[in-house]
């Protein structure tokens, strides 16, 4: 559609090569990729693609936009990367720590510099499709949507997704040492969009510039 770094536009199948990539580079599936490099280091034990049989009576309900339940699908191969993986707030938690920790060990804090690091600006782009719901997308990290510092908000890293009736928002504030998340279980662009504002604000509040 139009000349890599002219243009954003954001794509499912974007993550999905990646989780191919890395699969082929590794000579491992990305699942047990992603379980050695980030889950089992970080203690993520409750963090799974498809979820055990202990894990079903805690299984949240997604709901659909008129409000009727939708059925928990197994996550398919071809789509790890972009999406499907099953979390707790706890597992959660755990992986933002990770992203504002203030005493790194000399190996995270280079992995974070890197993960942080804004590769791709806004400004000069001919358009950006996609990226918005969480906020004006002023820059794209490695996965992130990054948002500059504006006023007396700080530099936040963001990401959205949806799947099976759930919305889920994380924002990153690594500079101030701060991160909020939501979920929801109903598919709801007002709700959806009112959460996210809440969040950020929250991270605004908690640390502002």
């Amino acid at each position: 559609m139009f000349a890599p770094g002219t243009a954003v536009l954001y794509s499912n199948f974007g993550y999905d090569l990646l989780g191919a990539a890395l699969a082929n580079v590794s000579g491992k599936p990305y699942a047990e990729v992603l379980r050695e490099r980030v889950l089992d280091p970080l203690g993520m034990k409750d963090t799974v693609f498809n979820p055990r049989p202990e894990d079903e009576p805690r299984l949240m309900q997604g709901h659909n936009f008129d409000g009727s339940p939708m059925p928990i699908v197994p996550t398919s191969t071809a789509m790890e990367c972009a999406g499907g993986l099953y979390s707790t707030a706890g597992d959660l938690l755990r992986w933002m720590n990770w992203h504002v920790d203030n005493k790194p060990s000399a190996a995270d804090a280079e992995l974070r510099l890197l993960n942080h690091a804004a590769f791709l600006y806004r400004d000069g782009l001919a358009s950006v499709m996609g990226l918005d719901d969480g906020g004006p997308m002023d820059a794209m990290g490695l996965g992130w949507v990054i948002m500059l510092p504006n006023e007396h908000r700080p530099l936040i890293l963001q990401k959205s997704g949806g799947l099976q009736g759930m919305f889920l928002y994380v924002a990153i504030a690594p500079t101030r040492g701060v991160g909020a998340f939501f979920v929801m279980n109903e598919f709801n662009a007002a709700g959806f969009m009112a959460g996210v504002k809440t969040t950020n604000d929250l991270v605004a509040e908690i640390a502002p510039r």
